[in-house]
């Protein structure tokens, strides 16, 4: 039987370029996995980073994840989406405004315009 998923778990932290190719779909899991069973670490040295650019790969990494959600936005969606929540806040501000206003009386009847300025 083949070496085991703990080992190629190790093998794939000393090799961080291997997961970049994955998320690109240049190469899956499995194939990386029966080729380092069969062939060992030796024929991935390409992939193996200087531990100064591991750090970089990691701001490169949540660049391209950033980078891949901004092209996935639908800009009309999230415009139309502003728009409701406009009209919503309008609403509630209308309601808010007409609730605060204090009822008139002197218009109404004569008799109780002396009471409106208890008010």
């Amino acid at each position: 039987m083949g070496k085991s998923i703990e080992e190629f778990r190790e093998f794939v932290k000393k090799y961080p370029k291997l997961k970049f190719k994955v998320r690109d779909g240049d190469r899956t899991w499995q194939n990386i996995y029966e080729e380092w069973s069969l062939l060992g670490e030796d024929s991935f040295e390409n992939y193996k980073e200087e531990e100064g650019l591991l750090a970089s790969s990691e701001g490169q990494e949540t660049l391209r994840t950033v980078v891949k959600y901004a092209q996935k936005l639908n800009v009309d969606n999230i415009t139309k989406t502003l728009g409701s929540v406009q009209k919503i806040m309008q609403i509630f501000q209308g309601l808010n405004s007409s609730n605060n206003k204090q009822p008139v009386y002197e218009n109404r009847d004569p008799l109780f315009r002396r009471f409106s300025k208890w008010d």
